[in-house]
């Protein structure tokens, strides 16, 4: 029996798929738990055919809630989908301005909300200090609003939080609808994540790019509905044909789609954020990791989140 272990349950679930036998490969589970307990977590899960096979939560941490860092941002993508998907805009290639007209900038220069979903929008990553004066003021709607763009839009990739925080402004203007009430209605209550809340700044304004609090058994919830075609327990939640668009890698980033990090070469989708939280789904395998790091300090666990943490991980499905 592994250490530490405040709950877990083992289940065997074997896949016909293209004339092959998936399953769990048991024998993997007590040197895959050493190896991620090295990377610094206190919250993980396992799920293969979209139920849990091993769940684990440090003993040392007693909080449920964890929180989303800039996962948050693929959860935006999703709902920018729900937009389009209920009529609330026509096209992913509206210009901005049609709902934020006081972007001057991005208005003269056409930048549309698939740029913004891209991270193509022309705004590039910006120093520490800068990226401070945002974090730091009181109305972030108000400081992106009034942003000036680095290059021409669609140009390259940049990843920036100030581009992503300028389509809360959209989603709200084009829904009419208090922003969390939108995710709750069209994404977050069909996905059966009722705990998942956004932050606020101190004028209201809802953060579409982190900061939000959420819990395990959400963001399972989430990796599921992305694993099976945007359906949870039966039902369509997110429109397949935009599912598969946003998980499509663009061409000014082999590894990124609409607020999704993707990887073609091990064909997996992640959704992550500073700290080490992540929802990382496996199409091949049938199967979702999901993890956090919500009590503990020290080295920073994102520094073993690249392909190899990754491709460990899957082979805990044979």
């Amino acid at each position: 029996m592994m250490k530490n272990t405040l709950y877990c349950f083992f289940l065997i679930f074997p896949l016909i798929l293209q004339g092959q036998t998936l399953q769990i490969n048991h024998s993997h589970y007590d040197s895959l738990h050493s190896f991620l307990l090295e990377s610094n977590l206190t919250h993980y899960g396992l799920y293969f055919k979209g139920e849990a096979v091993f769940q684990w939560q440090s003993p040392e941490c007693n909080e449920s809630e964890v929180g989303t860092a800039s996962l948050v941002k693929s959860i935006t993508g999703l709902a920018v989908g729900e937009l389009l998907e209920n009529g609330f805009i026509e096209s992913l290639d509206e210009p901005v301005c049609n709902y934020i007209p006081e972007w001057e900038d991005g208005c003269a220069q056409g930048v549309t909300i698939k740029h913004l979903l891209t991270m193509t929008s022309g705004i590039l990553t910006k120093p520490i200090k800068e990226r401070a004066k945002f974090f730091t003021t009181n109305d972030w709607n108000s400081f992106v609003l009034k942003m000036k763009l680095d290059t021409t839009p669609g140009a390259r990739w940049s990843y920036s939080n100030e581009a992503g925080q300028l389509l809360e402004p959209i989603i709200a203007r084009a829904s009419k609808m208090d922003v969390q009430e939108f995710y709750d209605k069209y994404l977050l209550n069909p996905l059966h994540m009722k705990n998942t809340h956004l932050l606020q700044d101190s004028a209201g304004n809802y953060s579409t790019i982190g900061g939000a609090k959420t819990q395990m058994e959400d963001l399972a919830n989430l990796g599921i509905a992305v694993l099976q075609g945007g359906k949870l327990d039966g039902k369509q939640v997110i429109a397949p044909s935009f599912l598969k668009e946003a998980l499509t890698p663009i061409p000014q980033n082999n590894y990124y789609g609409y607020l999704w990090w993707v990887d073609p070469t091990l064909n997996t989708y992640t959704a992550m954020g500073d700290g080490g939280v992540m929802v990382i789904i496996y199409p091949d395998k049938d199967l979702v990791f999901v993890r956090a790091n919500n009590c503990k300090t020290g080295p920073d666990p994102m520094r073993w989140m690249g392909q190899p943490y990754v491709q460990k991980i899957g082979e805990i499905v044979k």
